[in-house]
């Protein structure tokens, strides 16, 4: 794997560079290519990238012929299965708490909204994903992704229904399990790929750990939970 930031090209020009080519879907080993292409213009010719190509953005926007990333990916498959694993996520934290307790899962309307509004930051980020080149937008999104999060878990407590433990359980580990099985079905990282020195694809070690860490965040996460006083 090809790091940018790692070239000798300007660390903040190439990864500006990568992340607008990544805004359009180019491949990594395209990626990959032209980041070396440009390393070797700027050696020979003693320009910055700056001075030889312009900002990033607009150079990267410039190359137009590169191959783009096809095979199934819509918006299904790159948004559900984290969805799903985050439904689970956000259903085992008060069923954990419900379990200790005692009583019944409480379903408050903040966390409701929360999740509605986790969910659209989501999407907004898989539908437009050229945000990402526009820090002040990507930083307004997600402060405001957290603040009404958090508000709405803080100040909308009442709840607006309740389940028995056990249902909820099944649900939480069901959602976060089939989470897990959907991500190694469709995921299918695309590396940026050093083309003087193409890298083998990644170990399955790695696509386990990435497939399933809604999963494991969830279990660290209800360890933590164990420290804390029942509520």
């Amino acid at each position: 794997m090809l790091d940018p930031t790692k070239t000798t090209l300007p660390k903040k020009w190439a990864f500006e560079f990568m992340l607008a080519l990544r805004s359009r879907d180019v491949t990594g080993t395209a990626i990959g290519d032209a980041l070396r292409q440009a390393e070797a213009f700027c050696a020979d010719s003693g320009q910055s990238p700056e001075e030889a190509f312009g900002p990033a953005g607009a150079y990267a926007d410039s190359l137009t012929d590169l191959p783009t990333v096809t095979g199934g990916q819509t918006l299904t498959t790159r948004l559900a299965p984290s969805a799903l694993g985050l439904f689970g996520l956000l259903l085992a934290l008060p069923t954990f708490d419900a379990w200790r307790a005692g009583r019944a899962v409480e379903f408050p309307l903040g966390g409701l909204i929360a999740l509605v509004v986790v969910l659209m930051a989501v999407a907004v980020l898989v539908l437009q994903p050229r945000i990402y080149r526009r820090r002040g937008s990507l930083l307004v999104l997600l402060s405001f992704a957290f603040l009404a999060a958090t508000a709405a878990q803080a100040f909308l407590r009442q709840p607006i229904g309740s389940l028995p433990v056990l249902p909820c359980a099944l649900a939480a580990a069901g959602a976060l399990i089939g989470s897990g099985l959907w991500q190694m079905r469709v995921l299918d990282p695309d590396l940026i790929v050093d083309p003087l020195a193409p890298a083998p694809r990644p170990s399955r070690a790695f696509h386990l750990l990435t497939c399933w860490l809604m999963p494991i965040g969830t279990v660290l996460v209800l360890g933590i939970a164990m420290l804390a006083p029942v509520r």
